[in-house]
């Protein structure tokens, strides 16, 4: 016995407010509104997405992580050159006349440009490297280490990407060979270092 209401549509009958009319193998299509966290969330996003695209991409001051990316895998590859370079062995390198030359003619041809042909500096390129002031540090791995990686914000090369690894240890013991004979040239700059380079 149907107990519905003669006059009232019983709930199959109704029409769907939601219901849009559409039909796919007998699947209604609804257009029910959206829950109030999932648009609060969408919102958020929007406006998270806004200022992460002007910090990460946009503002002057922004790094993106590729940037980021280059400078941590400069660091490590610094760090990896520090951990294998032997300043004892530099010590004894730049006492040997034959490494010492080798060491010179490496410099005439790639260093001398920016630090002078007595390795004094020029006033308006490289810092005098025969006093006792570093800007970079001046024991022997932290030498080893400017050599190896550059700092070509400042224009100095990164020259581990043309020179051999015997090439920069050579290079290493010359400028170790000419450090503290303050020679006449470019103002000191940087800290003063007191050590033999260890």
């Amino acid at each position: 016995m149907n107990t519905a209401h003669p006059m009232r549509p019983s709930p199959d009958e109704r029409p769907d407010p939601y219901d849009t009319g559409h039909v796919y193998d007998g699947i209604h299509e609804h257009d029910n509104a959206l829950p109030r966290w999932w648009l609060w969330t969408f919102a958020i996003t929007v406006v998270f997405a806004i200022f992460y695209w002007l910090a990460e991409h946009s503002l002057p001051s922004a790094t993106s992580s590729f940037e980021r990316y280059g400078v941590a895998q400069r660091e490590y590859d610094l760090n990896a050159f520090s951990a294998a370079v032997d300043p004892q062995a530099i010590l004894v390198m730049a006492k040997d006349p034959a490494v010492v030359d080798k060491g010179k003619a490496i410099y005439a041809a790639r260093c001398a440009s920016c630090h002078g042909e007595k390795a004094e500096g020029l006033p308006a390129n490289g810092p005098n490297l025969t006093d006792r002031y570093w800007i970079h540090g001046g024991d022997i791995k932290s030498i080893y280490t400017t050599i190896a990686g550059g700092y070509p914000k400042l224009g100095m090369p990164e020259w581990r990407l043309v020179l051999e690894d015997s090439e920069m240890q050579a290079l290493t013991a010359f400028i170790q060979s000419v450090r503290n004979t303050n020679l006449p040239g470019k103002p000191q700059q940087g800290e003063p270092y007191e050590g033999e380079g260890i």
